[in-house]
């Protein structure tokens, strides 16, 4: 797992760093996410608590649940869309420094990334955007238009490296 840590700092879904005090909440995460592509697009949400950033699909592991499970699930919960698909192995793990800022939490998160692409999701694409059950909205995005998306700080970070890698 490669860690993206800089001493005590945590970054912001923005990318601003933060330095937390002793009295400041540390908490261990761990999390799944999905980079979903058809079409020669990337499906990506922007949810109710931070409309101006979008992330990939994906969020925390409940206990009891393994990663593919919680990816499951937070798809369903961010999206609406059933990704009931044979198990798959992350293509990318990371651990970071993350400041929440809307908890006032400082995550020492390891996050596990699994792209689907092509025929295994085509039937998951839709035109337009919308909305989902956690009151945010949902779309798919052209990737020649990523560089001009606000995404969240980390998850641009670990798309880039998956992209990179073909």
């Amino acid at each position: 797992m490669q860690a993206i840590v800089k001493e005590d700092e945590f970054f912001d879904r923005w990318g601003r760093g933060h330095i937390p005090d002793e009295s400041d909440t540390q908490i261990r995460r761990v999390g799944a996410f999905s980079v979903l592509l058809s079409a020669g697009k990337i499906l990506l949400v922007w949810p109710k608590s931070s409309p101006e950033v979008p992330e990939l699909p994906g969020g925390g592991v409940d206990d009891g649940e393994t990663l593919w499970q919680a990816l499951i699930r937070e798809i369903a919960e961010e999206t609406g869309l059933d990704l009931a698909r044979p198990e798959v192995q992350p293509q990318l793990t990371q651990r970071v420094q993350f400041y929440a800022e809307n908890q006032d939490e400082y995550w020492h998160y390891d996050q596990f990334f699994y792209k689907l692409d092509g025929a295994a999701i085509d039937d998951l694409y839709f035109d337009g955007q919308q909305d989902t059950p956690e009151d945010g909205v949902c779309q798919w995005i052209r990737l020649e238009d990523l560089a001009d998306v606000n995404l969240h700080h980390m998850h641009r970070i670990a798309l880039n490296r998956i992209l990179s890698k073909g």
